[in-house]
């Protein structure tokens, strides 16, 4: 029956007015329908494998010479990537290189963009680790034994993210921490911009160093 449905349909879109100037209901006004969610982005291991290739080639030196791994067997509710190495008591070129990650990029992705650039930062930890001894990756385990906000954490992941803006990856991580932080809780979000540059320190970065663009 096209009537009913056809109600239906103005329903949706408008309400009667009672005006009690008139006595009589006004003309229909138009309401604000609400818009529907936006899809979430999703992403595969594969499309990070691709992507991982990509950016090791690129920017780094010793990485393109080891097995670079990635691991999506990370569980958790506020990381999504973890940068891990097997083997450290044996030569550089003999360790085991691992990128875990969070399975839920796969159904709630940033974006290839955002990916591309905490890739950038956690193949940067990956790259340092290959140019470290065994004492030197003692060291930075012990750094986070205990906490993994200490001064000397700090000094380190800002310094991995600073990496990331001078090889022109500032707008990919930026989005990034943005989508992070809308996923995480405030308290979490708080621990976040203590340790990792947040998006208004990248902007002034970039703003004292022009000549970093986007590759």
């Amino acid at each position: 029956m096209i009537l009913p449905a056809l109600l239906l349909t103005v329903s949706a879109f408008a309400e009667p007015d009672f005006d009690p100037a008139l006595g009589a209901i006004a003309p229909f006004r138009a309401t604000k329908m609400a818009q529907p969610a936006a899809p979430l982005l999703t992403t595969s291991k594969a499309a990070l494998e691709a992507m991982v290739k990509e950016l090791v080639a690129a920017h780094f030196d010793r990485l393109p010479k080891v097995p670079v791994v990635i691991d999506d067997s990370l569980v958790s509710d506020f990381d999504f990537f973890q940068a891990h190495v097997q083997g450290y008591l044996k030569d550089w070129d003999k360790r085991v290189y691992v990128l875990k990650v969070n399975r839920k990029l796969y159904v709630d992705s940033p974006g290839d963009v955002a990916l591309r650039g905490i890739l950038i930062h956690e193949l940067t930890h990956l790259n340092e680790y290959a140019h470290s001894s065994t004492f030197g990756l003692a060291g930075l385990g012990w750094d986070y034994a205990f906490t993994d906000d200490n001064a000397d954490v700090v000094k380190w992941e800002r310094a991995t993210d600073e990496n990331a803006l001078r090889l022109g990856y500032a707008e990919g991580v930026k989005a990034y921490r943005l989508w992070l932080y809308s996923r995480l809780t405030p308290e979490r979000v708080a621990k976040k911009k203590r340790v990792y540059f947040t998006p208004e320190q990248i902007d002034a970065w970039v703003l004292a160093h022009p000549a970093k663009a986007s590759p």
